[in-house]
């Protein structure tokens, strides 16, 4: 699987075990059903965890968001 750096590193439920990446499937396949909020479009991956907001978002339209 090929993915943004970024995108896989603040993916939600991904982690580092020593060098390798786990986590990254199962949230790859999550995000497949969760639109973003910013742009409308299937694939977010990162959840907000400000005051418990919890709205899903792509890296880059997170960081557009603030």
């Amino acid at each position: 699987v090929w993915t943004h750096w970024k995108c896989a590193v603040w993916a939600s439920g991904v982690y580092f075990d020593g060098d390798e990446l786990k986590g990254l499937s199962e949230a790859i396949e999550e995000g497949q059903s969760l639109v973003c909020c910013k742009c409308n479009k299937s694939g977010a991956t990162i959840i907000c965890h400000l005051h418990s907001c919890k709205r899903p978002y792509h890296y880059p339209c997170a960081l557009q968001e603030g």
